[in-house]
């Protein structure tokens, strides 16, 4: 789990306790917790740092051309298919089957 502690103190306290090894091992659902700082924010190598602003907005630009359309092919799909079934309701009218 991840925690965020409010104040440096809060911290240091956390990883002393873990550090101690006269004080008795807490656990969480039967897990022992081992309290580790989180690594550097600099320190993390970001996969998406070598694309440049103009390749993110061709990118984001070919998205937004192909969900545009994907959307007018899907709808041109449910026109075609809605006219074929109307069609086909005014192919077979409705008949009184009583008076047959």
């Amino acid at each position: 789990m991840f925690i965020t502690w409010e104040t440096e103190e809060a911290l240091q306290r956390a990883l002393t306790w873990s550090e101690d090894e006269d004080k008795p091992q807490m656990s969480i659902l039967g897990q022992d917790i081992d309290v580790q700082g989180a690594s550097e924010p600099t320190d993390i190598i970001w996969e998406n740092r070598k694309f440049s602003d103009k390749d993110r907005r061709r990118k984001r630009w070919c998205v937004g051309i192909i969900v545009a359309l994907m959307l007018m092919c899907s709808g041109i799909f449910i026109y075609v298919f809605t006219l074929k079934s109307l069609a086909a309701k005014e192919k077979y009218p409705a008949v009184d089957c009583d008076s047959v």
